[in-house]
């Protein structure tokens, strides 16, 4: 990840979540992130979140529980 000065902030893994309390707290994204090999990514929008939630509650539990467990870098820059 990058801070707005384009200097390094932190570097993810496989895993982490880059931004993990985004969709709930922040309607726009923060950081930068630039994969330095090719990545699978996914997005969670704060509007596709109530679908997820009244679709699959016991998914929504896990996965909130994975964000929120998510907000420490788990690779040294």
């Amino acid at each position: 990840m990058f801070d707005a000065g384009g200097a390094r902030s932190r570097q993810l893994g496989p895993g982490d979540a880059a931004e993990p309390r985004a969709p709930v707290t922040a309607p726009t994204a923060t950081a930068s992130v630039v994969a330095d090999e090719p990545c699978t990514t996914a997005t969670l929008t704060a509007s596709a979140l109530p679908l997820l939630e009244e679709s699959d509650p016991k998914l929504t539990a896990r996965l909130y529980r994975y964000l929120l467990s998510a907000g420490a870098p788990t690779t040294a820059a």
